[in-house]
């Protein structure tokens, strides 16, 4: 049960990298174009 919210941590952390990831990619993406 411990091991499960241990790895749930883990993925929502990932999750959360992931999209700030995405998000600069946007920015910069549309920084480019201009």
């Amino acid at each position: 049960d411990n091991e499960l919210a241990e790895v749930n941590r883990l993925a929502d952390v990932a999750w959360k990298r992931i999209n700030n990831f995405i998000s600069y990619l946007n920015k910069t993406e549309k920084r480019s174009k201009k």
